[in-house]
Protein backbone atom coordinates (compact mmCIF):
# COMPACT_ATOMS: atom_id res chain seq x y z
CA UNK A 1 0.00 0.00 0.00
CA UNK A 2 1.51 3.35 -1.02
CA UNK A 3 0.38 6.89 -0.29
CA UNK A 4 -0.58 8.63 -3.55
CA UNK A 5 -2.05 11.85 -2.17
CA UNK A 6 -1.73 13.81 1.08
CA UNK A 7 -3.21 17.10 2.23
CA UNK A 8 -2.79 18.66 5.68
CA UNK A 9 -4.28 22.02 6.60
CA UNK A 10 -5.29 24.11 9.60
CA UNK A 11 -8.95 24.55 10.49
CA UNK A 12 -9.66 25.99 13.94
CA UNK A 13 -13.44 25.55 14.01
CA UNK A 14 -14.75 24.50 17.43
CA UNK A 15 -16.87 21.70 15.94
CA UNK A 16 -14.15 20.38 13.61
CA UNK A 17 -14.42 16.71 14.61
CA UNK A 18 -18.23 16.54 14.57
CA UNK A 19 -18.31 18.36 11.23
CA UNK A 20 -15.64 16.05 9.82
CA UNK A 21 -17.66 12.96 10.72
CA UNK A 22 -20.82 14.39 9.14
CA UNK A 23 -19.02 15.41 5.93
CA UNK A 24 -17.39 11.99 5.65
CA UNK A 25 -20.79 10.29 5.96
CA UNK A 26 -22.28 12.55 3.29
CA UNK A 27 -19.30 11.89 1.01
CA UNK A 28 -19.49 8.08 1.12
CA UNK A 29 -23.28 8.20 0.64
CA UNK A 30 -23.66 10.87 -2.04
CA UNK A 31 -20.34 10.63 -3.92
CA UNK A 32 -19.09 7.09 -3.38
CA UNK A 33 -22.60 5.54 -3.39
CA UNK A 34 -21.74 3.32 -0.43
CA UNK A 35 -24.68 2.22 1.70
CA UNK A 36 -22.88 2.12 5.04
CA UNK A 37 -23.21 4.21 8.18
CA UNK A 38 -20.03 5.59 9.75
CA UNK A 39 -19.96 4.00 13.22
CA UNK A 40 -19.27 5.98 16.35
CA UNK A 41 -16.32 3.64 16.93
CA UNK A 42 -15.18 0.37 15.36
CA UNK A 43 -15.95 -1.15 11.95
CA UNK A 44 -18.74 -1.27 9.38
CA UNK A 45 -18.41 -3.22 6.12
CA UNK A 46 -20.07 -4.89 3.17
CA UNK A 47 -18.69 -7.14 0.42
CA UNK A 48 -16.55 -4.44 -1.23
CA UNK A 49 -16.09 -1.70 1.37
CA UNK A 50 -14.97 -1.31 4.95
CA UNK A 51 -15.08 1.69 7.29
CA UNK A 52 -12.87 1.84 10.41
CA UNK A 53 -13.31 4.55 13.04
CA UNK A 54 -11.01 5.44 15.94
CA UNK A 55 -11.59 8.33 18.33
CA UNK A 56 -9.22 9.42 21.12
CA UNK A 57 -9.22 12.11 23.79
CA UNK A 58 -6.82 13.22 26.51
CA UNK A 59 -7.11 16.56 28.27
CA UNK A 60 -7.67 19.27 25.64
CA UNK A 61 -6.44 16.98 22.83
CA UNK A 62 -9.00 15.19 20.67
CA UNK A 63 -8.72 13.26 17.42
CA UNK A 64 -10.96 11.26 15.09
CA UNK A 65 -9.66 8.98 12.33
CA UNK A 66 -11.95 7.43 9.70
CA UNK A 67 -10.60 4.99 7.09
CA UNK A 68 -12.51 3.80 4.03
CA UNK A 69 -11.25 0.75 2.10
CA UNK A 70 -12.75 0.24 -1.37
CA UNK A 71 -12.11 -2.91 -3.41
CA UNK A 72 -12.37 -2.43 -7.19
CA UNK A 73 -11.78 -4.76 -10.14
CA UNK A 74 -10.28 -3.08 -13.21
CA UNK A 75 -9.65 -5.12 -16.38
CA UNK A 76 -9.43 -8.29 -14.34
CA UNK A 77 -6.99 -6.77 -11.83
CA UNK A 78 -7.89 -6.15 -8.18
CA UNK A 79 -7.35 -2.69 -6.73
CA UNK A 80 -7.69 -1.37 -3.21
CA UNK A 81 -8.20 2.33 -2.55
CA UNK A 82 -7.99 3.60 1.03
CA UNK A 83 -9.06 7.10 2.04
CA UNK A 84 -7.92 8.13 5.52
CA UNK A 85 -9.24 11.29 7.16
CA UNK A 86 -7.88 12.50 10.50
CA UNK A 87 -9.15 15.50 12.45
CA UNK A 88 -7.07 16.76 15.39
CA UNK A 89 -7.74 19.52 17.89
CA UNK A 90 -5.81 20.99 20.78
CA UNK A 91 -7.64 23.73 22.63
CA UNK A 92 -8.68 26.34 20.06
CA UNK A 93 -6.50 24.93 17.28
CA UNK A 94 -7.42 22.26 14.77
CA UNK A 95 -6.03 20.41 11.77
CA UNK A 96 -7.39 18.19 9.00
CA UNK A 97 -5.29 15.49 7.35
CA UNK A 98 -6.43 13.40 4.34
CA UNK A 99 -4.42 10.58 2.73
CA UNK A 100 -5.26 8.49 -0.33
CA UNK A 101 -3.54 5.10 -0.58
CA UNK A 102 -3.56 2.61 -3.44
CA UNK A 103 -2.47 -0.94 -4.16
CA UNK A 104 -3.06 -3.21 -7.15
CA UNK A 105 -2.39 -6.79 -8.20
CA UNK A 106 -1.00 -5.22 -11.41
CA UNK A 107 2.30 -3.77 -10.18
CA UNK A 108 2.85 -1.91 -13.46
CA UNK A 109 -0.41 0.04 -13.30
CA UNK A 110 -0.05 3.68 -12.28
CA UNK A 111 -3.35 5.47 -11.66
CA UNK A 112 -4.15 9.10 -12.39
CA UNK A 113 -4.57 10.65 -8.95
CA UNK A 114 -7.31 13.13 -8.11
CA UNK A 115 -7.99 14.75 -4.75
CA UNK A 116 -10.96 12.95 -3.16
CA UNK A 117 -14.18 14.99 -3.39
CA UNK A 118 -14.13 14.72 0.40
CA UNK A 119 -11.30 17.26 0.42
CA UNK A 120 -13.26 19.84 -1.58
CA UNK A 121 -16.26 19.37 0.73
CA UNK A 122 -14.11 19.91 3.83
CA UNK A 123 -12.27 22.93 2.40
CA UNK A 124 -15.58 24.56 1.50
CA UNK A 125 -16.47 24.75 5.20
CA UNK A 126 -13.35 26.63 6.31
CA UNK A 127 -13.76 30.18 7.60
CA UNK A 128 -12.07 32.18 4.82
CA UNK A 129 -11.90 35.30 6.99
CA UNK A 130 -9.16 33.72 9.12
CA UNK A 131 -6.51 34.15 6.43
CA UNK A 132 -5.80 30.48 5.82
CA UNK A 133 -3.72 29.47 2.81
CA UNK A 134 -5.78 29.09 -0.36
CA UNK A 135 -6.03 25.36 -1.14
CA UNK A 136 -8.74 25.17 -3.79
CA UNK A 137 -10.57 23.33 -5.13
CA UNK A 138 -11.06 26.34 -7.43
CA UNK A 139 -8.18 28.54 -8.64
CA UNK A 140 -7.91 32.20 -7.68
CA UNK A 141 -8.17 34.59 -10.63
CA UNK A 142 -5.62 37.45 -10.56
CA UNK A 143 -7.74 40.25 -11.99
CA UNK A 144 -6.25 43.43 -10.51
CA UNK A 145 -3.07 44.98 -9.14
CA UNK A 146 -4.46 44.35 -5.65
CA UNK A 147 -4.64 40.64 -6.51
CA UNK A 148 -1.02 40.78 -7.70
CA UNK A 149 0.00 42.38 -4.38
CA UNK A 150 -1.75 39.58 -2.53
CA UNK A 151 -0.08 36.94 -4.70
CA UNK A 152 3.40 38.37 -4.13
CA UNK A 153 2.76 38.55 -0.37
CA UNK A 154 1.79 34.87 -0.47
CA UNK A 155 4.89 33.96 -2.49
CA UNK A 156 7.20 35.44 0.14
CA UNK A 157 5.18 34.30 3.17
CA UNK A 158 7.64 32.25 5.25
CA UNK A 159 4.77 30.35 6.88
CA UNK A 160 3.52 29.05 3.53
CA UNK A 161 3.64 25.24 3.45
CA UNK A 162 2.29 24.44 -0.03
CA UNK A 163 3.48 25.32 -3.56
CA UNK A 164 1.82 28.17 -5.42
CA UNK A 165 1.23 27.46 -9.12
CA UNK A 166 0.68 30.50 -11.33
CA UNK A 167 -0.72 30.05 -14.84
CA UNK A 168 -0.38 32.64 -17.58
CA UNK A 169 -2.80 33.29 -20.43
CA UNK A 170 -2.27 31.17 -23.54
CA UNK A 171 -3.18 33.14 -26.65
CA UNK A 172 -3.95 29.90 -28.50
CA UNK A 173 -6.75 28.96 -26.07
CA UNK A 174 -10.26 30.28 -25.73
CA UNK A 175 -11.30 31.65 -22.35
CA UNK A 176 -13.16 28.41 -21.61
CA UNK A 177 -10.18 26.26 -22.58
CA UNK A 178 -7.88 28.32 -20.35
CA UNK A 179 -10.33 27.97 -17.46
CA UNK A 180 -10.55 24.20 -18.00
CA UNK A 181 -6.75 23.88 -18.03
CA UNK A 182 -6.34 25.60 -14.68
CA UNK A 183 -9.49 24.31 -13.00
CA UNK A 184 -8.59 20.70 -13.77
CA UNK A 185 -5.26 21.03 -11.97
CA UNK A 186 -6.82 22.97 -9.07
CA UNK A 187 -9.38 20.21 -8.61
CA UNK A 188 -6.77 17.44 -8.73
CA UNK A 189 -4.49 19.25 -6.27
CA UNK A 190 -7.17 20.48 -3.87
CA UNK A 191 -5.61 20.67 -0.43
CA UNK A 192 -2.07 20.32 -1.84
CA UNK A 193 -1.40 23.55 -3.72
CA UNK A 194 -2.49 27.15 -4.18
CA UNK A 195 -3.49 27.65 -7.83
CA UNK A 196 -3.65 31.15 -9.34
CA UNK A 197 -4.42 32.25 -12.89
CA UNK A 198 -3.36 35.52 -14.51
CA UNK A 199 -5.66 37.37 -16.90
CA UNK A 200 -5.10 39.52 -19.97
CA UNK A 201 -5.36 42.57 -17.70
CA UNK A 202 -2.71 41.42 -15.19
CA UNK A 203 -0.28 39.24 -17.11
CA UNK A 204 1.97 42.05 -18.38
CA UNK A 205 1.93 43.84 -15.01
CA UNK A 206 2.96 40.69 -13.18
CA UNK A 207 5.65 39.99 -15.77
CA UNK A 208 7.12 43.47 -15.39
CA UNK A 209 7.22 43.10 -11.61
CA UNK A 210 8.86 39.65 -11.57
CA UNK A 211 11.02 39.70 -14.71
CA UNK A 212 13.99 41.43 -13.08
CA UNK A 213 14.49 38.53 -10.65
CA UNK A 214 13.81 35.82 -13.23
CA UNK A 215 10.60 34.68 -11.50
CA UNK A 216 8.01 35.67 -14.09
CA UNK A 217 5.60 33.48 -16.04
CA UNK A 218 4.07 34.43 -19.37
CA UNK A 219 2.67 33.39 -22.78
CA UNK A 220 0.79 30.27 -21.73
CA UNK A 221 3.39 28.83 -19.35
CA UNK A 222 3.01 27.96 -15.66
CA UNK A 223 5.46 28.30 -12.78
CA UNK A 224 5.58 26.30 -9.55
CA UNK A 225 6.75 28.49 -6.66
CA UNK A 226 7.98 26.32 -3.79
CA UNK A 227 7.60 27.47 -0.16
CA UNK A 228 10.37 29.37 1.62
CA UNK A 229 11.31 31.97 -1.02
CA UNK A 230 13.89 34.47 0.23
CA UNK A 231 13.05 37.83 -1.38
CA UNK A 232 16.75 38.79 -1.26
CA UNK A 233 17.91 35.50 -2.82
CA UNK A 234 14.90 33.91 -4.57
CA UNK A 235 16.85 31.22 -6.49
CA UNK A 236 14.54 31.23 -9.54
CA UNK A 237 15.94 27.94 -10.88
CA UNK A 238 14.31 26.13 -7.94
CA UNK A 239 10.82 27.20 -9.01
CA UNK A 240 9.94 25.04 -12.00
CA UNK A 241 8.92 26.86 -15.17
CA UNK A 242 6.66 24.67 -17.31
CA UNK A 243 6.61 25.88 -20.90
CA UNK A 244 3.38 26.32 -22.78
CA UNK A 245 3.88 23.44 -25.21
CA UNK A 246 3.81 21.02 -22.26
CA UNK A 247 0.35 22.34 -21.38
CA UNK A 248 -1.24 22.69 -24.78
CA UNK A 249 -2.11 19.12 -25.75
CA UNK A 250 -4.64 16.72 -24.20
CA UNK A 251 -5.97 18.31 -20.95
CA UNK A 252 -5.58 15.06 -18.98
CA UNK A 253 -1.96 14.63 -19.99
CA UNK A 254 -1.18 18.31 -19.51
CA UNK A 255 -2.57 18.26 -15.96
CA UNK A 256 -0.59 15.10 -15.22
CA UNK A 257 2.66 16.95 -15.98
CA UNK A 258 1.90 19.45 -13.23
CA UNK A 259 0.29 17.08 -10.73
CA UNK A 260 3.21 14.64 -10.81
CA UNK A 261 5.57 17.43 -9.80
CA UNK A 262 3.50 18.32 -6.74
CA UNK A 263 2.13 15.12 -5.22
CA UNK A 264 5.47 13.44 -4.35
CA UNK A 265 6.46 16.56 -2.44
CA UNK A 266 3.16 16.75 -0.57
CA UNK A 267 3.17 13.02 0.27
CA UNK A 268 6.36 13.76 2.20
CA UNK A 269 4.65 16.67 3.98
CA UNK A 270 5.19 16.65 7.74
CA UNK A 271 2.07 16.46 9.94
CA UNK A 272 1.47 18.97 12.75
CA UNK A 273 3.78 18.56 15.73
CA UNK A 274 0.88 17.48 17.95
CA UNK A 275 0.51 14.32 15.87
CA UNK A 276 4.08 13.14 16.44
CA UNK A 277 4.19 14.16 20.09
CA UNK A 278 0.84 12.78 21.23
CA UNK A 279 -1.91 11.79 18.79
CA UNK A 280 0.06 9.06 17.03
CA UNK A 281 0.56 7.33 20.38
CA UNK A 282 -3.10 7.69 21.33
CA UNK A 283 -4.37 6.35 18.00
CA UNK A 284 -2.01 3.38 17.93
CA UNK A 285 -2.54 2.41 21.55
CA UNK A 286 1.23 1.80 21.70
CA UNK A 287 3.71 3.01 24.24
CA UNK A 288 6.82 4.85 23.12
CA UNK A 289 8.91 1.66 23.05
CA UNK A 290 6.50 0.07 20.56
CA UNK A 291 6.48 3.23 18.48
CA UNK A 292 10.30 3.17 18.43
CA UNK A 293 10.19 -0.42 17.11
CA UNK A 294 7.77 0.68 14.40
CA UNK A 295 10.07 3.54 13.45
CA UNK A 296 13.01 1.13 13.28
CA UNK A 297 11.08 -0.99 10.79
CA UNK A 298 10.41 2.10 8.69
CA UNK A 299 14.10 2.98 8.81
CA UNK A 300 15.00 -0.51 7.65
CA UNK A 301 12.78 -0.12 4.61
CA UNK A 302 14.43 3.21 3.87
CA UNK A 303 17.89 1.65 4.18
CA UNK A 304 16.93 -0.85 1.50
CA UNK A 305 16.47 2.10 -0.85
CA UNK A 306 19.89 3.60 -0.10
CA UNK A 307 21.73 1.40 -2.60
CA UNK A 308 19.62 2.66 -5.49
CA UNK A 309 20.04 6.24 -4.40
CA UNK A 310 23.80 5.85 -4.10
CA UNK A 311 23.99 4.58 -7.68
CA UNK A 312 21.97 7.59 -8.84
CA UNK A 313 24.31 9.85 -6.85
CA UNK A 314 27.43 8.36 -8.48
CA UNK A 315 25.97 8.96 -11.91
CA UNK A 316 24.98 12.49 -10.97
CA UNK A 317 28.49 13.26 -9.68
CA UNK A 318 30.06 11.93 -12.89
CA UNK A 319 27.76 14.10 -14.98
CA UNK A 320 28.27 17.12 -12.73
CA UNK A 321 32.05 17.19 -13.13
CA UNK A 322 31.69 17.15 -16.91
CA UNK A 323 28.93 19.73 -17.13
CA UNK A 324 29.84 22.25 -14.41
CA UNK A 325 32.43 24.17 -16.42
CA UNK A 326 30.24 24.21 -19.53
CA UNK A 327 27.25 25.48 -17.55
CA UNK A 328 29.35 28.19 -15.91
CA UNK A 329 30.58 29.50 -19.25
CA UNK A 330 27.11 29.44 -20.78
CA UNK A 331 25.54 31.21 -17.80
CA UNK A 332 28.10 34.01 -17.98
CA UNK A 333 27.49 34.38 -21.71
CA UNK A 334 23.74 34.43 -21.09
CA UNK A 335 24.05 37.16 -18.44
CA UNK A 336 26.01 39.35 -20.87
CA UNK A 337 23.47 38.81 -23.64
CA UNK A 338 20.52 39.57 -21.33
CA UNK A 339 22.16 42.80 -20.22
CA UNK A 340 22.70 43.84 -23.82
CA UNK A 341 19.08 43.06 -24.71
CA UNK A 342 17.75 45.10 -21.79
CA UNK A 343 19.92 48.01 -22.88
CA UNK A 344 18.20 47.74 -26.25
CA UNK A 345 14.78 47.85 -24.55
CA UNK A 346 13.95 44.20 -25.21
CA UNK A 347 12.78 41.47 -22.83
CA UNK A 348 15.23 38.55 -22.79
CA UNK A 349 12.67 36.29 -21.10
CA UNK A 350 10.16 36.69 -23.91
CA UNK A 351 12.88 36.01 -26.49
CA UNK A 352 13.94 32.92 -24.53
CA UNK A 353 10.36 31.70 -24.44
CA UNK A 354 9.97 32.15 -28.19
CA UNK A 355 13.22 30.31 -28.90
CA UNK A 356 12.47 27.51 -26.42
CA UNK A 357 9.13 26.85 -28.06
CA UNK A 358 10.99 26.00 -31.26
CA UNK A 359 12.82 23.22 -29.38
CA UNK A 360 10.31 20.74 -28.02
CA UNK A 361 12.00 18.02 -25.92
CA UNK A 362 10.20 14.70 -25.53
CA UNK A 363 7.64 14.68 -22.73
CA UNK A 364 7.32 10.89 -22.57
CA UNK A 365 9.22 7.74 -23.49
CA UNK A 366 6.98 7.23 -26.52
CA UNK A 367 7.76 10.75 -27.78
CA UNK A 368 11.48 10.16 -27.22
CA UNK A 369 11.41 7.15 -29.51
CA UNK A 370 9.51 9.09 -32.18
CA UNK A 371 12.08 11.89 -31.95
CA UNK A 372 14.93 9.39 -32.20
CA UNK A 373 13.54 7.85 -35.39
CA UNK A 374 14.70 11.03 -37.13
CA UNK A 375 18.35 10.35 -36.22
CA UNK A 376 20.23 9.25 -39.33
CA UNK A 377 23.04 7.08 -37.97
CA UNK A 378 21.06 4.63 -35.86
CA UNK A 379 18.31 2.22 -36.87
CA UNK A 380 15.45 1.50 -34.46
CA UNK A 381 13.78 -1.75 -35.45
CA UNK A 382 9.97 -1.42 -35.65
CA UNK A 383 9.64 -4.21 -33.05
CA UNK A 384 12.25 -2.74 -30.68
CA UNK A 385 9.84 -0.64 -28.55
CA UNK A 386 8.15 -2.98 -26.06
CA UNK A 387 5.48 -2.04 -23.49
CA UNK A 388 6.41 1.64 -23.66
CA UNK A 389 3.03 2.45 -22.11
CA UNK A 390 4.27 0.79 -18.90
CA UNK A 391 7.20 3.22 -18.77
CA UNK A 392 4.93 6.18 -19.46
CA UNK A 393 2.64 5.24 -16.57
CA UNK A 394 5.51 5.81 -14.14
CA UNK A 395 6.01 9.04 -12.26
CA UNK A 396 9.41 9.74 -13.89
CA UNK A 397 8.32 9.03 -17.46
CA UNK A 398 9.09 12.53 -18.71
CA UNK A 399 12.61 12.46 -17.27
CA UNK A 400 13.13 8.95 -18.65
CA UNK A 401 11.96 10.12 -22.07
CA UNK A 402 14.59 12.85 -22.10
CA UNK A 403 17.24 10.36 -20.98
CA UNK A 404 16.22 7.78 -23.60
CA UNK A 405 16.53 10.39 -26.35
CA UNK A 406 19.87 11.57 -24.94
CA UNK A 407 21.23 8.01 -24.97
CA UNK A 408 20.00 7.31 -28.50
CA UNK A 409 21.42 10.66 -29.63
CA UNK A 410 24.75 9.61 -28.12
CA UNK A 411 24.71 6.36 -30.12
CA UNK A 412 23.91 8.39 -33.23
CA UNK A 413 26.86 10.75 -32.64
CA UNK A 414 29.17 7.77 -32.01
CA UNK A 415 28.02 6.08 -35.21
CA UNK A 416 28.64 9.29 -37.16
CA UNK A 417 32.20 9.68 -35.79
CA UNK A 418 32.89 5.98 -36.32
CA UNK A 419 32.23 6.57 -39.98
CA UNK A 420 34.91 9.28 -40.13
CA UNK A 421 37.74 7.46 -38.41
CA UNK A 422 37.10 6.63 -34.73
CA UNK A 423 38.12 3.01 -34.09
CA UNK A 424 37.10 2.20 -30.51
CA UNK A 425 33.88 0.93 -28.92
CA UNK A 426 30.97 3.08 -27.85
CA UNK A 427 32.11 2.93 -24.23
CA UNK A 428 35.64 4.05 -25.20
CA UNK A 429 34.17 6.84 -27.31
CA UNK A 430 32.18 8.12 -24.34
CA UNK A 431 35.29 8.02 -22.13
CA UNK A 432 37.76 9.66 -24.50
CA UNK A 433 36.14 11.51 -27.42
CA UNK A 434 35.02 14.66 -25.60
CA UNK A 435 31.97 14.88 -27.88
CA UNK A 436 29.13 16.97 -26.47
CA UNK A 437 26.75 14.00 -26.77
CA UNK A 438 28.69 11.49 -24.66
CA UNK A 439 26.97 9.79 -21.70
CA UNK A 440 28.45 8.47 -18.48
CA UNK A 441 30.16 5.07 -18.80
CA UNK A 442 28.20 4.05 -15.68
CA UNK A 443 25.14 3.90 -17.92
CA UNK A 444 26.76 1.53 -20.43
CA UNK A 445 27.19 -2.26 -20.32
CA UNK A 446 28.95 -3.70 -23.36
CA UNK A 447 28.17 -7.29 -22.34
CA UNK A 448 25.98 -9.19 -19.91
CA UNK A 449 27.14 -10.57 -16.56
CA UNK A 450 28.33 -14.16 -16.25
CA UNK A 451 25.18 -15.05 -14.33
CA UNK A 452 23.11 -14.04 -17.38
CA UNK A 453 25.49 -15.65 -19.88
CA UNK A 454 25.28 -18.95 -18.03
CA UNK A 455 21.48 -18.93 -18.05
CA UNK A 456 20.13 -20.23 -21.35
CA UNK A 457 16.59 -18.91 -20.86
CA UNK A 458 17.85 -15.42 -20.02
CA UNK A 459 20.22 -15.33 -22.98
CA UNK A 460 17.38 -16.39 -25.27
CA UNK A 461 15.64 -13.12 -24.45
CA UNK A 462 18.68 -11.24 -25.77
CA UNK A 463 18.14 -12.53 -29.33
CA UNK A 464 16.48 -9.41 -30.65
CA UNK A 465 15.11 -8.16 -33.99
CA UNK A 466 17.50 -6.52 -36.42
CA UNK A 467 17.70 -5.43 -40.06
CA UNK A 468 18.19 -8.47 -42.30
CA UNK A 469 21.08 -6.61 -43.95
CA UNK A 470 22.97 -7.36 -40.73
CA UNK A 471 21.70 -10.92 -40.15
CA UNK A 472 19.60 -12.79 -42.68
CA UNK A 473 17.51 -14.40 -39.90
CA UNK A 474 16.29 -11.00 -38.75
CA UNK A 475 17.48 -11.69 -35.19
CA UNK A 476 20.83 -11.39 -33.45
CA UNK A 477 22.26 -11.72 -29.95
CA UNK A 478 22.51 -8.28 -28.30
CA UNK A 479 24.36 -8.03 -25.00
CA UNK A 480 25.35 -4.36 -25.14
CA UNK A 481 22.78 -2.18 -23.44
CA UNK A 482 22.20 1.27 -21.97
CA UNK A 483 20.69 2.16 -18.63
CA UNK A 484 18.95 5.55 -18.92
CA UNK A 485 18.32 5.25 -15.18
CA UNK A 486 19.69 2.93 -12.49
CA UNK A 487 17.74 1.73 -9.51
CA UNK A 488 14.00 1.98 -9.01
CA UNK A 489 12.73 -1.56 -9.57
CA UNK A 490 11.94 -3.45 -12.74
CA UNK A 491 9.75 -0.82 -14.44
CA UNK A 492 12.74 1.30 -15.52
CA UNK A 493 13.94 1.66 -19.13
CA UNK A 494 16.63 -0.37 -20.85
CA UNK A 495 18.01 -0.06 -24.41
CA UNK A 496 19.76 -2.96 -26.19
CA UNK A 497 21.85 -2.33 -29.31
CA UNK A 498 24.15 -3.93 -31.88
CA UNK A 499 27.13 -2.03 -33.28
CA UNK A 500 27.33 -2.51 -37.06
CA UNK A 501 29.28 0.65 -37.73
CA UNK A 502 32.05 -1.40 -39.42
CA UNK A 503 29.58 -3.74 -41.08
CA UNK A 504 27.23 -3.66 -44.06
CA UNK A 505 24.97 -0.89 -42.77
CA UNK A 506 27.46 1.38 -40.99
CA UNK A 507 24.93 2.02 -38.23
CA UNK A 508 24.09 1.15 -34.64
CA UNK A 509 20.93 -0.97 -34.51
CA UNK A 510 18.44 -0.79 -31.64
CA UNK A 511 16.73 -4.10 -30.92
CA UNK A 512 14.96 -3.32 -27.65
CA UNK A 513 13.61 -0.32 -25.76
CA UNK A 514 11.36 -1.10 -22.84
CA UNK A 515 11.01 -1.90 -19.12
CA UNK A 516 13.77 -3.82 -17.35
CA UNK A 517 11.49 -6.72 -16.40
CA UNK A 518 11.40 -7.83 -20.05
CA UNK A 519 15.19 -8.24 -19.87
CA UNK A 520 15.56 -9.79 -16.41
CA UNK A 521 18.70 -10.98 -14.69
CA UNK A 522 19.10 -13.37 -11.73
CA UNK A 523 19.68 -10.64 -9.14
CA UNK A 524 16.61 -8.71 -10.29
CA UNK A 525 14.48 -11.84 -10.14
Amino acid sequence: MSVQYRAVWQDDRSDLIDTGRAVFQEWITMTRNINLTVPVEGTAKDDMNEIRVTGVSEGDIKALRICLDELITRKGQEQKWTTIALWMTKGNYGWTWVDLEFESSDIAYQPHIYAPKLVANLLALRDTSKGYQHLGPQPLRISSEKDIDSLIDSLYDQDRSVPIIVYSVDKYLTANEYNERVERVASRLAGCADIRMLTNDTQDIYHNWMDHIGMSVFEGAARIYLPGIDKYDPKPWMHRYIRSHYLSDDPQRASERVVKRILPRMVAHRPPEIYDTKIRQLLSGQDWEEIAISIDKDNQALNNRIGDLEMERDIAHAEESRMARKVYKLSKTLDIMKKQLRELGKSPDIIEQQEEEKIVPPSSCAEAIEHAKQLKHISIHPNAPQRIEVLDQQELSERWGIQIFKHLQSLDAYSREKGIGFTGSFREWCKHSGNEHIISSLNIAMKESESVRNNQSLMAKRYLPIDKAVDSTGRILMEAHLKPTRGGGMQIPRIYFHDDTKGNTGKVHIGFIGPHDLMPNPSAN
